[in-house]
């Protein structure tokens, strides 16, 4: 009850700020080529257009996606899917994919340059 109490009572001044790298525009267009290919018939660049129950993946830090791929590849995280879309995929490629949707606006907008498809 306590934690509640003081949770409803944040206004989100004083949160930490939560910069992110400028991303590498060479490496996220070769995501986004990618992507048009492995991912974007579920995971669209809009996420409006994202089919239900499909995660949105863009703005997610790029850790997170490299760690959600990790483990598909390795069976930790199980859907036939995303582990038959993912299991070929060298690091390099996965790389780029996770530069590609890391640079799409998400909860915290990129302002600067983007890669697009």
């Amino acid at each position: 009850a306590e934690v509640a109490e003081y949770l409803s009572k944040l206004d989100g001044t004083g949160l930490p700020e939560y910069p992110t790298a400028e991303p590498d525009l060479e490496l996220a267009a070769r995501g986004a080529e990618l992507a048009g290919h492995l991912c974007v018939e579920c995971h669209h660049a809009d996420p409006a257009r994202n089919k239900d129950a499909v995660p949105i993946l863009n703005g997610q830090h790029p850790s997170y996606l490299t760690a959600a791929i990790r483990d598909y590849r390795l069976g930790v995280r199980r859907n036939k899917r995303m582990g038959d879309a993912v299991v070929g995929l060298s690091q390099e490629e996965v790389r780029a994919i996770v530069a590609y949707y890391a640079q799409l606006d998400g909860l915290y907008p990129w302002t600067g340059p983007r890669a697009t498809p």
